[in-house]
């Protein structure tokens, strides 16, 4: 139950964008087909309505979908409607997408806002330095929140370091581990490759298409399982003959997976799938998510593949430092050398994977950082430094001290900010 009486509530919205036709009243239990951005918004909106914590939980959409029981859903014509309604009800925060349709937000926006709710967004993208000084810019922004550890520290040179936090995505694990018992073990398991994705270029499947030759050379009984479709975040694709993708990377696809006209005997396109995915998950011997991880701050579809038992392939991310275990990172050169060693591998870390991805994972400690950042205000910056040679964080990290120390420093450029003014230069020089 949630407390009554006196106790001071805390009032947060989240304005989720327009969803397809499915029915989300069982979202706690799983993904029932959404995006996994509008997946995660339902699902914690949901978790922190359920919890006793004091905090009052508003869903603005413009779709009249099919809720879960009990969780109070406004309907809106759109994101500027929503932040209106929300300044009105007095919420203390608004959480919304950048990428999203919520991305329309400048400062005569934010000086219209009535009330005094504070705008926090939910970064399940990388973002830019125009944005990131905006936000920092701004008082009616919050805390600024990142999907990772990893990709807050691409910022860890920038002030909005300083008003930012992490918090992982979730998911429930009850479904996926409820197959533990017909997971094969990992040495026995047959020579099974599973792609997890949007079959776009953003999720550079063709570069595991490009790879797949070389895979069957090597390892000539190797099966490849593709789930997922082009159209897989919308209809508004126009779909090749195939059915697979959109037309022009579908036929550049197919170059490399069906080169006589006919679809390799050894390549099997799944299409979109839903729970029963977790079937063929736990077959699987190697997953690959996005190979080149491009835009990768997370990926629950890492967390996928390795609860039922497979290891992982992919290029180094900020989203794979944080959610890929026991598993061999590569370059587009490399990956099909990285498959065939995990194809060959008999060994893997089953137990102490899984005991990583729930204590971390999870439904419950995720949702109980956002209790704590919102019942706070905010939530203390990540101080240590992990991978300090990645993306050049040791050097960030002096500028960082630097300009909490010292005025004069505090004036020098982020290096993000550095690479978004060496790649407009490069861009007219061009």
């Amino acid at each position: 139950m949630k407390p009554t009486g006196d106790v001071p509530k805390i009032k947060v919205g989240f304005f989720l964008d327009a969803i397809p036709d499915v029915d989300c009243s069982a979202i706690l239990e799983g993904n029932p087909g959404l995006g996994g951005t509008k997946y995660l918004f339902l699902q914690i909106a949901q978790l922190l309505h359920i919890r006793n914590n004091g905090i009052e939980v508003v869903l603005f959409t413009p779709s009249h979908g099919r809720f879960p029981a009990g969780l109070n859903v406004q309907y809106v014509s759109g994101f500027p409607a929503c932040a209106a309604q929300a300044g009105r009800d007095g919420l203390d925060y608004l959480v919304y997408w950048p990428y999203g349709e919520g991305g329309m937000v400048d400062a005569a926006f934010c000086h219209q806002l009535p009330g005094h709710v504070k705008l926090i967004p939910w970064c399940h993208n990388f973002v830019g330095p125009a944005e990131l000084n905006f936000w920092v810019s701004q008082d009616r922004f919050g805390p600024i929140v990142a999907v990772g550890r990893e990709q807050m520290d691409v910022y860890r040179d920038h002030p909005a370091f300083d008003k930012g936090c992490y918090i992982y995505n979730c998911m429930n694990f009850d479904l996926p581990l409820s197959y533990e018992p017909q997971q094969v073990p990992f040495a026995q398991r047959k020579h099974i490759v599973t792609f997890v994705g949007s079959l776009t270029e953003g999720k550079s499947f063709h570069v595991l298409a490009q790879a797949w030759p070389e895979v069957l050379k090597a390892v000539p009984d190797a099966e490849l399982y593709v789930i997922g479709a082009g159209n897989l975040y919308g209809a508004q694709y126009h779909l090749g003959p195939l059915g697979i993708a959109e037309a022009s990377y579908e036929a550049s696809i197919m170059r490399h997976l069906a080169p006589d006209g006919k679809i390799l005997p050894s390549v099997h396109f799944m299409g979109v799938m839903g729970m029963e995915k977790f079937k063929l998950l736990a077959q699987t011997k190697v997953g690959v998510p996005n190979p080149l991880g491009r835009g990768e701050t997370f990926s629950l579809a890492v967390i996928e593949m390795e609860i039922m038992g497979a290891r992982v392939v992919g290029q180094k991310c900020p989203g794979y430092l944080d959610t890929m275990m026991d598993n061999l990172f590569c370059t587009q050169r490399t990956l099909a050398r990285a498959i065939v060693q995990l194809l060959r591998s008999k060994t893997a870390h089953y137990e102490q994977v899984r005991d990583y991805l729930v204590a971390n994972f999870s439904q419950r400690p995720v949702v109980e950082r956002w209790e704590a950042l919102l019942q706070q205000g905010f939530l203390p910056p990540n101080s240590s430094l992990r991978h300090p040679f990645y993306k050049w964080k040791w050097a960030k990290e002096i500028l960082r001290r630097l300009k909490h120390r010292y005025s004069w420093a505090s004036k020098l450029p982020a290096c993000i900010e550095l690479s978004a003014m060496l790649k407009r230069k490069l861009g007219r020089e061009q």
